[in-house]
């Protein structure tokens, strides 16, 4: 899927997790660089310890529960 169609369906507030497993990750912004490449940058908690990092759009997915619709 390329980068544009990807990122046409998150938005911020999406939850999503990485491909490779992980955590729920809530997406608090979408940046675009000169390049059309999108990164995602996320929130997630660890225990009560929030974390947050960036991501190439290419290594997240959405939940399974926001892909049904059910958190909106």
């Amino acid at each position: 899927m390329r980068n544009t169609e990807m990122t046409n369906k998150l938005k911020t507030g999406d939850i999503v997790h990485l491909k490779s497993g992980g955590p729920n990750m809530t997406i608090a912004e979408i940046d675009k660089d000169r390049h059309n490449n999108y990164t995602i940058f996320c929130h997630w908690f660890a225990g009560a310890k929030r974390e947050s990092g960036w991501y190439a759009e290419e290594t997240i997915v959405l939940t399974q529960e926001e892909q049904k619709g059910t958190n909106k």
